[in-house]
C-alpha cells in the first residue's frame, strides 16, 4: 500500500510541477528598430549583470550566481533582447502551476534603450507565453518608491495587491506586489 501511495504521490506532484516553458525567438519592432527576443543562455549572464549595474548605478542586485541558478531551473524563462547581437535588456519569469501564476522575477533595460517600449514588449511576450501555458495571473514586486515602473505596470493591467515590508535586501525597502489577470481583454482607460 505504501509503495502505491508513493507512486501516486510522485505522479501527482509531477503533474502539479508543470513542464519546461519554451519560447521561440522572435523579432520585435521597437522604436523603429528590429529587436530580437530570445531565451537567455549562460553566455548571456555577464551582459545581464552589466545591464543591472547600469540601471542601478553600479550595483547589481542579482549577481552571476543568482542568474546561473535561475537559468538552470526548469520552470523559469529568461529572455534577452538584442540589437545587432548586443544585449540591451532582459526579463525573467517563474511559472507556478499550483497557483497558475507567472511571476516576473526581474526586468531591466539598459539606459540608452529605456522609454522606447522595450520593457512593454518584453512583458507582452511573457504575457502571451504565460497564457499559452495556462497561467491565470501574472505577478511582480516593485519598489514602493519606483513610481515610474508602477505607472508602466498599471498601464499593462497590473493592479496593486499588497505591501511587502522590508522586502529588498540592499536597503530593506518596501515592495508593492502587483497582479494582473490573464486571458481577459484589457480595458483601455
Amino acid at each position: 500500500m505504501f509503495r502505491k501511495f508513493n507512486h501516486w504521490l510522485a505522479r501527482a506532484a509531477s503533474g502539479l510541477a508543470g513542464h519546461p516553458v519554451y519560447f521561440a525567438p522572435q523579432t520585435l519592432q521597437v522604436a523603429d528598430r528590429s529587436i530580437v527576443l530570445q531565451p537567455a543562455q549562460r553566455g548571456d549572464i555577464e551582459a545581464m549583470v552589466e545591464i543591472e549595474r547600469r540601471v542601478y548605478q553600479g550595483y547589481a542586485p542579482w549577481g552571476s550566481l543568482a542568474f546561473t541558478s535561475e537559468l538552470s531551473r526548469q520552470h523559469r524563462l529568461y529572455l534577452v533582447a538584442t540589437d545587432d547581437n548586443y544585449i540591451i535588456g532582459f526579463v525573467g519569469c517563474s511559472f507556478n502551476w499550483v497557483k497558475n501564476d507567472a511571476h516576473i522575477t526581474n526586468i531591466a533595460v539598459t539606459p540608452g534603450y529605456q522609454r522606447q517600449g522595450l520593457g512593454t514588449a518584453m512583458l507582452r511576450a511573457l504575457e502571451k507565453v504565460s497564457t499559452e501555458n495556462g497561467m491565470l495571473t501574472m505577478s511582480l514586486e516593485v519598489r514602493v518608491r519606483n513610481s515610474r515602473a508602477q505607472r508602466l505596470y498599471r498601464q499593462l493591467g497590473f493592479q496593486k495587491s499588497k505591501i511587502k515590508h522590508g522586502y529588498y535586501e540592499d536597503d530593506h525597502g518596501d515592495a508593492l506586489e502587483m497582479l494582473r489577470p490573464l486571458g481577459k481583454e484589457e480595458k483601455n482607460d
